[in-house]
């Protein structure tokens, strides 16, 4: 009895601070992907890592969770967070109630590129944010070969029943991506990631091209010249791929080099892993730097092909051939193909097979695009832009 009256001592004193972390080895679960765990103590097989309901006030605090490496440093407004389990490193799952207010997050590694992200938290909100850093000096650009020969391309009816038993999203958000079939593409290279700002913005000096509509003076918002270049329409696209010598990859194109010789419904497997891409389940609410989910790259070596920003193929949208579900698009202007999803989209909306129709003369906060070349007979698996 002792014993619990002074741990539920320990646990109110740590809730009185405003950023104090409170972890445990048990508790709350976590949704889907596969993150790591800590392990019972004693024990040799490692269970799934749990955190324990903390203890805040919800009337003055939020509660935020925090997916991050176990080798990083954890810093909430420039205070570095100590390990709650008294380890040397940061558990792979972090919990705090935060005050409400605007609040800085961010996540140190010795060699990696360092991540903020800023917050507003809402007293009584539970918020989540997953931190994946990328190596420091490594090279945006360059393209990865995807070799000629058949792949499956599309869903079957049995593909659809088992994602519908997996997340239980309606037939209709599959339709289109059907029926299942074999396709064969000739060797092409593929960017290996999404055109970026820092990219687009020398086509848009070497041109004259108009900037994306939301960049002021000329140039990107600050600190964004990683991130995929966004709010551009599919004649705006299409003018890059010409000018960097490129083009825009065919709907089958694109599926191949996101899905692999297997066909994954995803770039690494056939599991929705949240913490492997940028879409609204985990992901920070706005697009990342190319290339920093490492674990989300495809077969290939292809970065961000599920979730980021949706982008732009060469086809204009039509039903698949045998396709019994007939999708009649109403508009003036023929619509053309956006693939991949983004971080706006839920999972089975970043599946490799996933289609969206867009007029070509839209532009949008998460819409982007990607290039490819033909190989000939090249043989390198990756190459220079």
């Amino acid at each position: 009895m002792r014993r619990k009256l002074l741990l539920v001592g320990i646990m109110l004193a740590l809730a009185s601070l405003p950023a104090a972390p409170v972890c445990a080895k048990m508790g709350f679960g976590g949704g889907m992907g596969g993150m790591g765990g800590f392990g019972a103590k004693g024990k040799k097989e490692k269970k799934k890592a749990r955190l324990q309901d903390i203890l805040w006030d919800k009337s003055t605090e939020g509660q935020v969770r925090i997916f991050c490496s176990p080798a990083a440093k954890l810093y909430i407004d420039g205070q570095l967070q100590k390990d709650p389990n008294n380890k040397r490193q940061l558990s792979e799952r972090y919990a705090a109630a935060i005050k409400a207010g605007t609040h800085v997050i961010e996540m140190r590694r010795d060699g990696y590129v360092t991540v903020k992200k800023e917050i507003t938290v809402e007293a009584g909100k539970p918020y989540s944010l997953n931190f994946t850093l990328r190596k420091a000096g490594q090279k945006i650009g360059g393209m990865v070969l995807v070799p000629a020969g058949e792949f499956i391309m599309g869903l079957s009816k049995g593909d659809v029943k088992w994602i519908r038993q997996k997340i239980g999203a309606e037939e209709r958000f599959f339709r289109n991506q059907m029926p299942r079939r074999k396709v064969y593409v000739d060797a092409f290279y593929i960017d290996k990631y999404e055109v970026t700002n820092a990219q687009y913005k020398k086509f848009v000096d070497a041109t004259g091209h108009n900037p994306p509509e939301h960049w002021k003076n000329g140039t990107y918002p600050e600190g964004l010249a990683d991130h995929p270049v966004v709010f551009v329409t599919w004649h705006d696209a299409a003018a890059y791929a010409k000018w960097a010598g490129k083009r825009l990859p065919t709907e089958a194109e694109w599926e191949k080099a996101a899905r692999g010789p297997k066909s994954y419904l995803y770039p690494w497997g056939d599991a929705f892993r949240r913490n492997q891409l940028n879409s609204d389940t985990g992901g920070p609410g706005h697009t990342t730097p190319v290339g920093q989910y490492e674990k989300g790259k495809s077969y290939y070596g292809a970065y961000d092909m599920a979730g980021n920003v949706k982008e732009w193929t060469a086809d204009t949208y039509k039903d698949y051939p045998g396709n019994p579900f007939k999708d009649t698009f109403y508009g003036l202007v023929p619509p053309k193909v956006a693939r991949g999803g983004s971080f706006m989209e839920a999972g089975y909306d970043c599946m490799g097979s996933t289609r969206f129709k867009v007029t070509p003369t839209s532009s949008d906060e998460d819409l982007g695009f990607r290039c490819v070349k033909d190989a000939g007979n090249s043989s390198a698996r990756e190459i220079d832009d």
